[in-house]
């Protein structure tokens, strides 16, 4: 009884998950969707992984069966841990594998849930979640409701209108399945409203990624239901008539949904989005393929371990230029992600562990194929699987221009389908079977509870900080430089990783005359974080306001092999070069400087010194009338002037024209 008991708890529990975890959002943290759905999932996961150890020890069998696609994931997410070895940033690697390990325990407890019993409360979870937050973003799009945060709207409650187009692409499936798997009329009706208010969002939303995967996604369901429809029709001919009539519907919605208002805004919009994000070299997809040949850099460099879990962000900077220079990295905009999973893995866990992610998906699709065409399983079920496919294929599109397995959500709903694939096939595939004693599922009971005290500890931390680096970024932004030393400190108290943290309070810092705690915060972020630009800027800003010229040197220098073109270093170098006399270093420096500066009057001033000293007299007399006409308060360039024109040019015209205007200048 009691292990009925336990187990109906633990189904219930992912139930729970399944449900609630798209609509955690707490508007009072920076990262206010994707880290507290992460806290949510990982906190629900390990506690399901109690009651599953609960549940082994309870079962009088006491064996583990392990399928192939459980091999396939188990080699993936060990691969995963073992980076941790040669990670820079450790914190960064076990962030993705406390996340991906706690959405490999909604797999393992769903791939073992009975799919009679289980399967179908599972969609109707994912079902509501999906009608839920494309509901909540249309109203959102239609009445510019503002209940939670947005960033990029309609978001939902995930802050990035993509990520919330994401999840409906991979939640609308799960409608189609419980359209054919239900008779209730009840059940249909929110089936077809789940479907209609999905692709209603996806209008509104407009992004091309969500728009491919959902239209590749139903193209492989309806192509699969059609090529098996002959056998299909044998067992049950109500699911034909009823996709037709899904189909007409979809087809008269859509239809209405064109030819009115909303409809032809929506045409301008993506007719406008495709200009700006295909058309434009600065859109959003040419920025994506720059990272995408830079990052393929990454991988030649280290193809087979990679950099680790989460430390493609490390070292991007560093790989910036290496392909293609990529032109809108700056301090402010650094990717976090390659928006490709594929090769983000591939950077991150080298060939091997994409090897291991592709042998996963190939795994999954091939249980598909087994259960389509060799099992006795009735027409609905079979639909089921379809759609399950339909779901996976989503998510293969979502990879090819996001990050789905990075995000807390989209991960879930990845490996929680892989389960209710793999729960089909559970007791009928051949499996290693392992056998243990009692005493080892009560001790690892006792080890995942205080890892999960443990994890939970973390994980408030985190939310901890993450809500003072918020305040600290508000007060930075506002000038209260004291407000954000404090929040930030307290940031980094609640999370001693918490880098970002450090920095702000680097800046606040300097901004208050402290130089010396600046320094001493920029220099241990940059400890973990070696290419972070906004604290190498912050810190060469620091060491120049302490008048330590040859650190001030060093940290120039460290920007430009991020920022080759970055003007600012580049007139920094040159000018610590002109102070010390060193003229030639400084000429080169310069001359690379007004290059991306062309408008700054200073530097051309001091071409203009520079080229007098190599006797250059046409072009430092040519780079002094540059400097006064764009800045005439520079009246010491007349003088310069003068001389140049009177002793070695032999314009007496202009030398005494320049010697005027320096004398009018002294008068005033």
């Amino acid at each position: 009884m009691r292990l009925i008991f336990l187990d109906s708890i633990s189904g219930y529990l992912v139930v729970f998950i399944l449900l609630a975890a798209s609509f955690v959002h707490v508007n009072a943290l920076y990262d206010f969707a994707n880290l507290p759905q992460a806290v949510f999932i990982q906190t629900s996961s390990f506690a399901l992984l109690f009651l599953l150890c609960l549940k082994a020890y309870k079962d009088h069998k006491k064996t583990l069966s392990m399928s192939v696609l459980d091999t396939a994931l188990l080699f993936f997410f060990l691969w995963g841990l073992i980076s941790l070895f040669w990670s820079t940033n450790r914190y960064e690697s076990l962030q993705v594998v406390i996340h991906w390990s706690a959405c490999g325990v909604i797999y393992f407890a769903v791939s073992r849930l009975q799919p009679e019993k289980w399967q179908e409360k599972m969609m109707i979870a994912l079902v509501l979640s999906c009608l839920g937050i494309a509901l909540l973003g249309c109203a959102q799009s239609l009445f510019d409701i503002s209940l939670v945060t947005q960033v990029v709207p309609p978001a939902a409650t995930f802050g990035n209108k993509n990520m919330a187009a994401h999840f409906v692409c991979l939640t609308v499936p799960f409608s189609i399945a419980l359209f054919f798997k239900e008779d209730s009329v009840r059940f249909r009706i929110l089936c077809l409203l789940t479907l209609f208010s999905g692709l209603c969002f996806l209008f509104f939303a407009a992004t091309w990624a969500a728009w491919g995967a959902v239209i590749t996604a139903g193209c492989f369901i309806a192509g699969s239901f059609i090529f098996k429809n002959y056998q299909l029709k044998k067992e049950r001919r109500i699911p034909t008539k009823a996709i037709l009539v899904v189909i007409g519907i979809f087809l008269l919605l859509t239809v209405g949904f064109n030819q009115s208002k909303w409809g032809n805004d929506l045409k301008n919009s993506v007719v406008a989005a495709y200009k700006n994000k295909i058309v434009n070299p600065q859109g959003s997809f040419n920025t994506r393929y720059m990272i995408w040949q830079n990052s393929l850099q990454m991988i030649k460099e280290r193809p087979f371990t990679g950099y680790g879990l989460g430390n493609f962000k490390i070292f991007y900077p560093f790989y910036r230029t290496k392909a293609v220079n990529e032109f809108n990295f700056n301090a402010l905009h650094q990717p976090r992600n390659v928006h490709n999973d594929y090769i983000q893995i591939g950077v991150e866990l080298g060939i091997t562990g994409l090897l291991f992610f592709v042998l996963i998906l190939f795994t999954a699709f091939w249980n598909i194929f087994i259960l389509l065409k060799y099992s006795d399983l009735p027409s609905d079920r079979k639909i089921t699987v379809l759609c399950l496919g339909g779901v996976l294929v989503a998510f293969m599109v979502i990879c090819l221009a996001s990050f789905p397995m990075y995000r807390s959500v989209s991960a879930l709903i990845f490996f929680a389908t892989l389960g209710m694939i793999s729960s089909f096939n559970h007791g009928k595939q051949r499996k290693c079977i392992l056998r243990f004693p009692s005493f080892v599922a009560l001790l690892s009971a006792i080890i995942i509870l205080l890892m999960n005290l443990f994890i939970l500890r973390f994980n408030v931390g985190n939310l901890q900080s993450d809500y003072y680096y918020k305040i600290a970024q508000q007060a930075e932004k506002r000038g209260r430089w004291s407000e954000a030393i404090d929040a930030s400190l307290q940031a980094n108290k609640h999370n001693p990783h918490n880098m970002e943290a450090l920095s702000t309070a680097g800046l606040a810092f300097a901004r208050t005359g402290n130089l010396q705690q600046s320094i001493q915060s920029l220099e241990a972020v940059l400890q973990t974080y070696p290419y972070n630009v906004n604290a190498l800027i912050n810190l060469s800003s620091a060491y120049k306001e302490s008048g330590n010229e040859e650190k001030t040197l060093a940290t120039l220098k460290q920007i430009l092999k991020i920022l080759p073109d970055d003007g600012n270093s580049l007139k920094g170098i040159a000018n610590i070069y002109l102070r010390q006399k060193k003229y030639e270093q400084a000429l080169i420096y310069f001359e690379q400087a007004v290059n991306v500066l062309a408008d700054n009057a200073k530097i051309h001033a001091n071409l203009g010194y520079l080229y007098g000293r190599k006797k250059s007299f046409t072009r430092a007399a040519g780079e002094y009338e540059l400097a006064i006409r764009l800045d005439p308060s520079l009246y010491r360039v007349h003088k310069s002037l003068a001389v140049i024109y009177s002793k070695y040019l032999n314009d007496e015209r202009k030398s005494s024209y320049h010697r005027s205007k320096y004398l009018e200048s002294q008068v005033r």
